[in-house]
């Protein structure tokens, strides 16, 4: 197969400096972007802007078309993406795209520059949390509406997790390896998932998106006991955020990450500190009772966030009457608590 020639060719000259036949533009191509080789390491097959053509012809084989240059076939070699996790704007520009193998399968990341208008304003806030329990709790400002995502993701890396412990005291390293990979992709689906459904629901409700911002995380977390430590430092929390953001920046809506401190331990209806039990989900405060952590907390991020929104060029229109909404005083006292 010439594409896999190309490919075993690339490495080839990678690891020995030897070219046995590659195209003379990915050579260039590997000169200018790998300057350091490990051996043993796979690299992508980088490709010039100029030189990859992407056509969308849909047919049962594939959805899009995209030539791939290589010395063996003049002219290039023309292979279908079978299903894209993204469409490809029609209007957007195709840059410089990488290709490799994995898996015994091959992936294209393709680079797409498009320029899309930013939203300004706004008649919603959708504000995010991020935990284990789910990995993302979203709360709608305007409306109070909370859905809670990422329920399967935590039981999948849970089993996977445990499946990996059982094949570690049997010695079956090669097949940790192929596991580990299947849990990913695993994860990699459902944040896509979840993130896409998050800008949907943006669109429609005409929301600017709030993340809590984890920066820090793994400093904070050796009081932990050693389990909860593990799961709150191996979640997939800044390919969630990742994932959000270009999303959002594809369909022209604005991203704010917001400092997640003291979020869930304060109460968002009467700004007193409260207690988050540990491990359960369960937030208490002593005047207002007991309610969810993770929704305590994404209103917290709301608020917080509306404190300064103005200083990054957008409005909120927010409807009057918010059922939820404690007085202007207390949404002042909470922000001055956030400032300390």
């Amino acid at each position: 197969m010439a594409l896999q020639q190309e490919y075993n060719n690339l490495q080839h000259y990678l690891q020995t400096g030897e070219d046995r036949g590659l195209y003379s533009a990915n050579k260039q191509q590997a000169d200018r972007f790998f300057q350091k080789i490990k051996k043993g390491i796979k690299y992508p097959l980088s490709i010039r802007n100029d030189l990859i053509r992407l056509e969308h012809d849909p047919s049962t084989i594939a959805e899009y078309w995209v030539r791939i240059p290589v010395k063996a076939v003049k002219g290039g070699l023309w292979i279908g993406l079978i299903k894209p996790y993204e469409p490809i704007p029609k209007d957007g520009k195709v840059c410089e795209s990488k290709l490799y193998r994995r898996d015994d399968k091959w992936w294209l990341n393709v680079t797409v520059e498009r320029e899309i208008p930013e939203m300004t304003n706004y008649q919603n806030v959708i504000a995010i949390d991020l935990g284990i329990h789910h990995i993302a709790t979203c709360i709608e400002l305007a409306t109070s509406k909370t859905v809670f995502y990422g329920q399967f993701l935590n039981q999948v890396r849970g089993h996977y997790f445990w499946l990996r412990r059982q094949l570690a005291k049997k010695g079956l390293q090669k097949v940790i390896k192929k596991i580990g990979d299947h849990e990913r992709r695993i994860t990699v689906d459902i944040i896509h998932k979840i993130t896409r459904d998050l800008v949907n629901r943006a669109l429609e409700t005409n929301s600017l998106l709030i993340v809590g911002n984890l920066n820090g995380l793994g400093k904070k977390t050796k009081k932990y006991m050693r389990k909860f430590n593990r799961k709150l430092t191996s979640f997939p929390y800044y390919r969630f955020t990742q994932y959000l953001t270009y999303k959002a920046a594809l369909a022209g809506v604005k991203v704010i990450k917001v400092f997640e401190r003291l979020t869930s331990q304060i109460c968002y209806r009467c700004g007193e500190r409260g207690e988050r039990k540990k491990c359960t989900g369960l937030f208490i405060c002593h005047k207002c009772g007991r309610g969810n952590a993770d929704r305590n907390a994404a209103f917290n991020i709301a608020y917080r966030a509306l404190g300064y929104i103005s200083k990054v060029g957008v409005t909120v229109n927010l409807p009057i009457t918010l059922t939820n909404v404690s007085p202007q005083e207390k949404l002042e006292r909470r922000l001055l608590i956030y400032d300390q």
